[in-house]
């Protein structure tokens, strides 16, 4: 809870010091005297990605916990939310980066429509970044529950398939520019309520059997068909190549991985199946990895000397 008010308190924090800077922009009677009114809709296209972040996941946890109070009791929803701190470690990438990306893709966009390059290798990186952190985190899953103590152990099962939320999320930030640049956000609304049904409806079947588990398979499916749609309808306003077969394979063995986790404690077979997602990852996007190890090198050697 103390973590909670923090959060709800910085963000109030910001928010009153970005609205006193631009005052003459959330000023009706001056909005039409300053330099930003001409600007008023493409301001309002650039925000209301940044907002869709916040409000995916509180619909999505609302969906969520709301299902398993009826079906389950407050106790289950307790140990659903432990897990959901646990899954903060991802979140806080994925919130940085929708933060920074939003901007820097327009822009890019802005001075070279033509450049697909660039979003094609972020969208590579931020893959090996998202999955690689996936990966470590259901790896180190009863190491992390062990040092936040006894209160989380009950979470662990609840973790795997919860980590797809961010994971895709994030991901999708990369393909989904073309519906950005579009801006019609009607595209993102529909989008969203689909995957929201889908949730609910996966949430109904899967809770009453598997509890907590069950909305977290339900929430990460959800997560998937998400990261589907919004590609796909991106995908026909700006042509890039995602290398969506490498991707495919991808999500394909680690949600077999998070599908083991959600049901086994870790053992031999575990920790063999964790350092295969590794291997993998490695095999798929060798090209990046090694080019990002041969840059990290060239400069550490570079301050050595």
């Amino acid at each position: 809870m103390t973590l909670a008010y923090a959060s709800f308190f910085s963000n109030l924090v910001v928010t009153l010091i970005a609205i006193l800077v631009e005052l003459e922009i959330w000023n009706p009677f001056t909005l039409k005297k300053c330099q930003y009114g001409k600007a008023q809709k493409e301001i309002l296209s650039y925000g209301f990605p940044l907002a869709f972040t916040t409000l995916i996941s509180i619909l999505f946890q609302m969906t969520d916990k709301g299902t398993i109070e009826y079906f389950c009791g407050r106790s289950e929803v307790g140990i659903y939310g432990s897990a959901g701190f646990v899954i903060t470690i991802i979140d806080i990438v994925k919130n940085s980066f929708s933060t920074f990306w939003t901007p820097v893709a327009f822009e890019k966009y802005k001075n070279d429509s033509e450049n697909v390059k660039f979003f094609e290798d972020m969208n590579q990186i931020i893959t090996i970044v998202m999955f690689l952190g996936g990966i470590f985190l259901i790896l180190f899953r009863d190491v992390i529950i062990f040092i936040l103590g006894p209160d989380y152990r009950a979470a662990r099962f609840i973790i795997p398939f919860l980590a797809l939320m961010p994971i895709m999320y994030t991901i999708s930030e990369t393909t989904v520019v073309g519906i950005n640049f579009l801006k019609n956000p009607k595209v993102h609304i529909n989008i969203s309520v689909v995957c929201l049904l889908l949730n609910l409806i996966g949430n109904i079947i899967l809770v009453p059997i598997y509890g907590g588990k069950g909305a977290a398979i339900s929430t990460g499916l959800s997560n998937i068909v998400f990261f589907i749609m919004r590609t796909y309808i991106s995908l026909k306003h700006f042509k890039v190549n995602y290398h969506l077969k490498k991707f495919s394979i991808m999500t394909l063995a680690f949600t077999s991985y998070i599908l083991y986790a959600t049901f086994n404690k870790a053992n031999m077979a575990y920790i063999f199946i964790g350092i295969g997602e590794l291997l993998l990852l490695y095999f798929l996007y060798k090209d990046y990895i090694n080019k990002g190890l041969s840059t990290f090198i060239n400069k550490y050697i570079k301050k050595q000397t």
